[in-house]
């Protein structure tokens, strides 16, 4: 939605940039809106999904009106797809001459362990991973995303459950222990 655009616009300031990426066409124009409002003039939008490979993908969405949407096929429930193309983001960074990412932000309903199979030789320092276990078995990331990072040397955090709000402790923060500078 891009409710943090401009607070990570200012963090890296003028010599960063923010790479927004959103796969679906309607909430890329929503995002693309919110962008064009603020005063800001380092972030890159990209209107694709972010996988271990690229090219073409299925996005499943609800049938019910919500932002939430997926890359992964969760079987026979209620949902829509259309076809979208996917990038790895080491593909998306090369196409932009980034080298390492300093903070890697990902929610995105169970994919994020493809996402993370695409991130290739680029370097991430920090991470910032929503799992959506709490979802059902067909989203369940965390162990192999947690398994992943601590297989890549990273420090890992995470955050407490709350009573009600079980995305809240979804989250797996991760810290490179070698970060480039």
């Amino acid at each position: 939605m891009g409710s943090e655009i401009g607070h990570f616009s200012n963090l890296v300031g003028t010599d960063g940039i923010v790479i927004a990426i959103e796969p679906d066409g309607d909430a890329f124009r929503r995002l693309s809106k919110v962008v064009s409002l603020l005063p800001v003039k380092n972030v890159n939008l990209l209107n694709c999904a972010v996988g271990k490979e690229s090219g073409e993908t299925l996005l499943y969405m609800p049938d019910f009106h919500t932002v939430s949407n997926t890359t992964i096929n969760i079987g026979p429930t209620r949902m829509q797809s259309k076809k979208v193309f996917m990038q790895t983001i080491e593909m998306i960074c090369n196409n932009l001459k980034v080298d390492q990412i300093d903070y890697l932000k990902m929610n995105i309903e169970g994919a994020e362990y493809s996402a993370l199979m695409g991130v290739g030789k680029i370097k991430v320092n920090h991470f910032c991973i929503s799992c959506h276990d709490f979802l059902g078995k067909q989203f369940r990331t965390r162990e192999k995303v947690t398994s992943k990072l601590i297989r890549e040397g990273y420090e890992l955090f995470g955050t407490s459950e709350v009573p009600g709000k079980p995305w809240v402790g979804s989250y797996i923060y991760a810290k490179n222990q070698q970060p480039n500078t």
